[in-house]
């Protein structure tokens, strides 16, 4: 099964940048989280208090699109059954998502399609309050999904969200202020991952094996292990990435395909 970050639990959303990814085919995701000065305090300080086992529930607006026609739409029992999916991801974090009102049904072509910024327009004019607002639609700005910071909007792409996908787990990940376990990694095209990653990548520090980092460089989660693979890949029998990397020190290590916010694919 895959996992998110078993310490982190908590709903807050801050505003960070988004990268368009090539539309020639969907990009998993097209979310650039950072670590926000408020999840930075968060880890600086998680083991000071336990753990709440209760069952946290959290309410979501569903957004169906569809052409200025009605054409288009992603049917009702494919939403249920994607929504089973998401409740299923999220139950060994104590995590539960309920319907807050019916399926709200849009006729768009402009957001059907779109770019991020007919993505903001469609969640800046449609928005219910107070909920987790997700929208399913044709094509959201050539990815699988991504999350909207500021207006704090969901799009998925109604092709990657079916029962056996883990693309609207992702993205609610990134609305709950979870980057990717490869944080840093976002946006490089070329690396020879047979050589030792640099120390520093921009002006952010590389996550080693060994864990003497894990607080304050990747995701900043210490139980998630380092990952450098910032692209759509596929598990080995171990559920671990065929591509083996190289951390600074030199000692190396595959991906772990498990990880809800990593970018192995669901059958991962």
């Amino acid at each position: 099964m895959k996992k998110i970050s078993k310490l982190f639990s908590f709903l807050l959303a801050f505003a960070f940048s988004l990268s368009l990814f090539s539309q020639s085919e969907p990009a998993p995701c097209g979310t650039n989280l950072g670590i926000s000065p408020w999840l930075r305090d968060f880890q600086s300080r998680i083991h000071e208090t336990p753990r709440n086992d209760d069952m946290l529930f959290l309410p979501v607006q569903v957004h169906v699109v569809g052409t200025d026609e009605g054409n288009g739409y992603f049917s009702r029992n494919a939403v249920l059954n994607a929504f089973c999916t998401l409740n299923a991801d999220f139950e060994q974090a104590n995590m539960q998502f309920f319907l807050a009102n019916p399926i709200n049904y849009i006729n768009n072509s402009d957001y059907y399609e779109h770019d991020f910024d007919g993505g903001f327009d469609m969640m800046d004019e449609n928005n219910f309050p107070n909920v987790i607002n997700c929208y399913i639609v044709e094509d959201p700005a050539g990815n699988c999904g991504y999350f909207f910071p500021g207006v704090d909007g969901i799009a998925l792409n109604k092709g990657c969200t079916q029962p056996n996908d883990h693309t609207w787990a992702h993205e609610v990940g990134h609305f709950l202020s979870l980057p990717h376990p490869f944080r840093g990694w976002e946006g490089v095209e070329e690396f020879d991952y047979s050589e030792p990653a640099p120390t520093m990548w921009g002006n952010r520090r590389v996550e080693r094996l060994d864990g003497s980092n894990c607080g304050f460089a990747g995701d900043g989660f210490c139980d998630t292990a380092a990952d450098y693979l910032n692209y759509r890949w596929s598990c080995n029998s171990s559920g671990e990435s065929s591509v083996q990397q190289t951390d600074p020190s030199g000692a190396t290590f595959f991906s772990d395909g498990r990880l809800f916010m990593s970018y192995s694919n669901s059958a991962c």
